[in-house]
């Protein structure tokens, strides 16, 4: 795998399948009392559009007392 540096992202290698790293970092994310909003697939997106995309995946989460400030 290719590693890019881009300040402000931190990137860690999961020994896990796509699918589990998201599962497991979604449920941590649920246990820290964060809010998660959406959850998208990137790759399924494009498998639509008749295209190939390695597993892809965003989880848009935070915190509902920060984002209502």
């Amino acid at each position: 795998m290719n590693e890019s540096h881009i300040e402000g992202l931190t990137t860690v290698a999961s020994s896990f399948s796509p699918k589990e790293t998201m599962d497991r970092l979604e449920a941590e994310i649920r246990a820290k009392g964060m809010s998660v909003f959406a959850r998208v697939d990137h790759a399924a997106g494009a498998t639509e559009a008749g295209l190939e995309l390695r597993p892809t995946n965003l989880i848009i989460f935070a915190m509902p007392a920060v984002v209502r400030r």
